[in-house]
């Protein structure tokens, strides 16, 4: 992605809820109960509205001491 360009629509993929529940979300949604899990993704896709447009960048750190 360059500077300036739009950022990547999760909507313009298959299913949004499942990319943001296990890969923007993942590590949060886990430290969830059971229980509570769908009922915070329902309020996190009701929050982004349609449709659904993330900005997310991932980076991946290797680092040695």
């Amino acid at each position: 992605m360059r500077p300036g360009s739009p950022p990547p629509s999760a909507g313009s993929r298959r299913r949004p809820r499942e990319f943001l529940a296990t890969i923007v979300l993942g590590p949060h949604v886990q430290h969830l109960p059971e229980r509570l899990r769908d009922p915070f993704m329902d309020e996190v896709m009701a929050e982004l509205g349609e449709p659904v447009v993330v900005d997310y960048v991932r980076l991946n750190i290797d680092a040695t001491a």
